[in-house]
Parts: C-alpha cells; sequence; structure tokens
C-alpha cells in the first residue's frame, strides 16, 4: 500500500463484498415467526462490534430482536454476564431461556454455565466425541 488511504478503500471495498453476502439459513425465517405467534421472546447474543452485528441483524429482517452483542459490553461469551444481559432483554430468568449456539464451548457450556438450557446448532455433524454429551440438533425446525 502507498498509503492510509489505499488501505482504507481496500478494506471498504471488503466490507461492502462481506455484507453483500450476509445471508440466514434457510430455517431462521420459519423459527422466528413461530417462536414470535408463540409469544416467546428472541434475542441475539454475539460475540462481535455492535454496530456491525445491528447492521447485520437488520439486513436479515431482523432489526426488531434485541442484539446483546460483547463489543457493547466488554465481555464475550462464554462469560456468564453475557447470557444474563440476554435475559434481562427479554425479561425473563435464565431458567426460562434457552441459547442455540453453534459453538460448544462458548454457546452451549457458557449458557449453562449461566443457568440457560443450551442446545448446540451443528448444521454439519461436526461434534466430536469431546462434546458428546451436549444436546444437539441439525436444523432449527427440530426446536419445540
Amino acid at each position: 500500500m502507498e498509503n492510509d488511504d489505499e488501505a482504507w478503500a481496500l478494506f471498504h471495498g471488503y466490507q461492502r463484498e462481506y455484507q453483500r453476502y450476509w445471508r440466514a439459513f434457510d430455517d431462521v425465517a420459519a423459527i422466528i415467526a413461530r417462536l414470535e405467534e408463540a409469544g416467546l421472546s428472541i434475542a441475539v447474543v454475539t460475540n462481535g462490534p455492535e454496530q456491525q452485528q445491528k447492521a447485520k441483524v437488520a439486513h436479515l429482517g431482523l432489526g426488531r430482536l434485541p442484539v446483546i452483542a460483547s463489543g457493547a459490553l466488554g465481555f464475550s461469551k462464554p462469560d456468564p454476564r453475557i447470557f444474563k444481559t440476554a435475559c434481562q432483554a427479554v425479561d425473563q430468568p435464565a431458567k426460562n431461556c434457552l441459547m442455540v449456539g453453534d459453538n460448544p464451548t462458548a454457546d452451549v457450556v457458557g449458557a449453562q454455565e449461566a443457568g440457560l438450557g443450551a442446545v448446540l446448532l451443528d448444521r454439519h455433524g461436526n461434534t466430536g466425541k469431546a462434546h458428546a454429551r451436549l444436546p444437539v440438533i441439525t436444523t432449527l425446525a427440530h426446536l419445540r
């Protein structure tokens, strides 16, 4: 790079392309609608910068959901505080909440240690023996 302006231009070009490919999995819209119809509250818990994560959620048509982003809190999954913050955002005690995530340690074990129910979303069947004891689903359609 010749200068900072070129580096920033390259970075912003990357960001535009990255954002262009944000897509939800095919099972997301249906489960969100089903949960909302049942009167259940939903929040997004993510390790990432708040502004970017809120933009991603809004881009996916889910901007009405609270986004609990580690970048805004100063702590991240699997820290129990992020899960407790999510429970507060949906006005529920931890025992009434279920975390569905794709990271066995950060999402599932972290949520369990914070007192939430938790299930691993393993879309590709990659759960290894180290995590065989965790509850696993392969699609959001398996949620009841």
